[in-house]
């Protein structure tokens, strides 16, 4: 008798729109969870849903217009246009866009213009531009802003234009690709008007002749820096006491020698160098000699194949703990006798020639040392003269992970698997695992 009652209330409950029920407040903080694309397509869903969208604080914009079809970039222009202008939220907190289309310098500055007005929190434009598009020029408002958390700028056309007086009060990321910086002096300088900065990141940014670029700034963590587009800064002098992680990457066209000055190390936890055969190496070795705090540490073989001459002139990393590098000669073993605690090794097999190892195994395979790992096994005598020495010297080993090259994937040969199984192992709780690159 009562079952039709409760089953039409069921059923009442299942038509019922309990999402458009909620408020539009909850609705578009669910929505700014979603690509700004995806949530304008609610507005279909009914008359409620028409403008819901534009209540949402953060955009983020993503598209390959140009390699798609070369006349929507115009439509995906108007979009853009209407989304900032009619906006229901006076603040936008965070803007995001990532495509293949470079808009008009006079379009990109009033977007530009109009979030610095409303408030942006975050904003991140990385354009995949080609050339002969329009330079891009932000305006000098963009650094002045007083709400700006994090900035994200990249791409070939963007043209930065740094001006004496500079003040981001809350900027904390400030991360720069691919773009050309100018000033009115060769001196660039990261200092007062980045109270709280703590990340910063340079990738192939191209730098006036004969530059030099100052980043002194007390709060900063965390560094990257990646040159090589034959404008990069001739000196970098860096005084960030607070420093903790650093990257710098000189790359194989680089065409000038970049003096690298830092200052202080005393908080540095990780570093990680690349350079190319045109860089010196004597300012490494000056760092190396203060990175007597350093956890971890990623050195490529060219670096390896320099330091491993200086011989007795190495410092000891008392605090090391995890160490990647590409064997080089016998500089692996050089740095191994100078890491005590080393607990991780990650070694990346370059096709570069190793010297032999020593008779007896580094302070750090006595107790310390619990994981190997290989990368790019090629399975000649060389890598099996490495592993063999690794498994028999290093007493506290759990863990050997040897990653095949990508050529040995598919078909890796029986006597590679064979001749692993039969090596002897110094620990007796040492597992060897196989993997595929």
């Amino acid at each position: 008798m009562d079952s039709a009652p409760k089953i039409a209330t069921i059923a009442k409950e299942e038509e019922e729109d309990r999402l458009s029920n909620l408020p539009s407040s909850v609705i578009c903080h669910i929505l700014s969870f979603m690509p700004t694309k995806y949530a304008a397509r609610t507005s279909i869903l009914s008359k409620m849903w028409k403008y819901l969208f534009l209540g949402v604080p953060r955009i983020d914009l993503q598209g390959t217009y140009q390699l798609i079809r070369p006349e929507r970039s115009k439509d995906f222009f108007n979009f853009v246009n209407r989304r900032l202008m009619l906006g229901r939220t006076s603040s936008i907190t965070e803007f995001r866009l990532i495509c293949d289309v470079v808009p008009e310098p006079s379009k990109s500055n009033l977007w530009l213009t109009t979030l610095l007005l409303r408030n942006i929190h975050i904003l991140d434009i990385d354009l995949w531009d080609e050339a002969g598009c329009p330079s891009l020029c932000p305006p000098n408002e963009l650094f002045v802003s007083k709400t700006i958390q994090v900035l994200k700028l990249g791409g070939m056309n963007i043209v930065l234009k740094i001006p004496e007086f500079v003040c981001l009060p809350q900027l904390k990321v400030l991360h720069l690709k691919y773009l050309s910086v100018q000033s009115e002096c060769s001196h660039f300088k990261f200092s007062q008007g980045y109270p709280l900065l703590e990340d910063l990141k340079l990738i192939y940014i191209r730098f006036p002749e004969n530059a030099v670029l100052g980043i002194l700034v007390a709060t900063l963590k965390r560094i990257a820096l990646t040159v090589g587009y034959c404008m990069e800064p001739v000196r970098v002098d860096i005084d960030t006491p607070n420093l903790q992680h650093i990257e710098c990457s000189l790359q194989d066209d680089s065409r000038r020698v970049i003096q690298l000055n830092l200052v202080s190390c005393e908080f540095l936890v990780s570093a990680k160098f690349e350079r190319s055969l045109l860089c010196e190496s004597h300012w490494f070795l000056k760092l190396l000699c203060d990175f007597n705090k350093i956890k971890y540490l990623h050195l490529s073989a060219l670096f390896l194949k320099d330091l491993g001459r200086c011989g007795d002139l190495l410092p000891t990393f008392p605090n090391l703990i995890h160490l990647q590098l590409t064997p080089s000669e016998d500089s692996m073993w050089i740095l191994l006798q100078r890491s005590p605690i080393l607990e991780e090794l990650d070694c990346v097999m370059g096709g570069m020639i190793v010297s032999a190892p020593p008779e007896s195994g580094p302070p750090c395979f006595t107790e310390n040392l619990r994981e190997i790992r290989i990368r790019g096994f090629e399975g000649d005598e060389d890598d099996f003269a490495v592993v063999r020495y690794f498994l028999e010297h290093a007493a506290a080993l759990k863990r050997m992970i040897i990653v095949l090259a990508s050529h040995l994937v598919e078909k890796c040969p029986v006597s590679i698997l064979q001749s692993l199984l039969k090596l002897r192992r110094r620990s007796p709780k040492c597992e060897v695992e196989l993997l595929g690159s």
